[in-house]
């Protein structure tokens, strides 16, 4: 989805959908724009400058938890790296999706979306928080290819990724499953 399909995005959603959110506090242009507004400050971060921002966004993330602001920031950040390792940059859209994840809702998108991209936004905020992260797919395929498709990006923010196959062996397991991010 682009960025102008926003509005027909946020218009499918049910009133009841958008009651709910702003019962919890979620104000989705709210958020748009505080990330909007950290973009900004990540945008000329570079080598030393960037661990530097990482290793205190860990630090607060770990301590004051998922506070919008804090959170704000950390997808500015991740949508930058994304832009810059990946090649690709996050949607308005698919911040709101991978918002919507991180605040323990469901989010439903189409094939071509960018649902492996969408989910790189909470999982890094999680994983930098120390939660562990498990990306969850329907099959063996999906795992690997997400996984390997997305690796650069969990690595420039210092984040370490691991597959989980049905074939593996429990050693292999435990190996991936000790990553910050494993796919599954």
């Amino acid at each position: 989805a682009r960025d102008g399909q926003l509005e027909q995005w946020c218009a499918r959603a049910a009133a009841p959908t958008v009651l709910r959110w702003q019962k919890r506090g979620l104000h989705p242009r709210q958020f748009l724009h505080a990330v909007a507004a950290h973009a900004a400050k990540v945008a000329d971060l570079g080598g030393e400058r960037l661990s530097s921002t990482v290793k205190d966004l860990r630090q607060r993330l770990s301590r004051q938890g998922f506070e919008r602001d804090l959170v704000a920031n950390t997808f500015a950040l991740v949508r930058e790296c994304a832009g810059r390792t990946l090649g690709m940059r996050h949607f308005d859209v698919q911040v709101l999706g991978g918002w919507i994840l991180l605040n323990g809702m469901v989010a439903e998108m189409d094939t071509g979306e960018g649902k492996t991209l969408t989910a790189t936004l909470p999982a890094c905020t999680a994983a930098l928080a120390g939660i562990p992260v498990h990306v969850v797919t329907v099959n063996d395929y999906l795992a690997q290819r997400d996984a390997e498709a997305m690796k650069p990006l969990y690595q420039a923010l210092g984040l370490t990724v691991g597959v989980v196959t049905r074939a593996m062996a429990v050693p292999a397991r435990r190996q991936a499953y000790a990553c910050a991010i494993t796919c599954c």
